[in-house]
């Protein structure tokens, strides 16, 4: 009986740890995502930033 308690309760520990890291997995897929759309719009602003500044020149 005590064996069928641990299995039990380790299978859910399992459980749980799996769901746990799948978020944890996919928010940071999906924050990297956003990382690099940031990265984007700020060299296009740094570039756009870089034409006015050289054609005040």
């Amino acid at each position: 009986m005590l064996c069928a308690i641990i299995d039990s309760r380790t299978s859910s520990y399992a459980i749980v740890i799996t769901s746990l890291l799948s978020l944890v997995c996919g928010s940071i897929d999906i924050l990297r995502k956003k990382i690099i759309q940031q990265d984007k719009t700020i060299q296009l602003l740094q570039e756009k930033l870089d034409e006015i500044s050289g054609a005040s020149d």
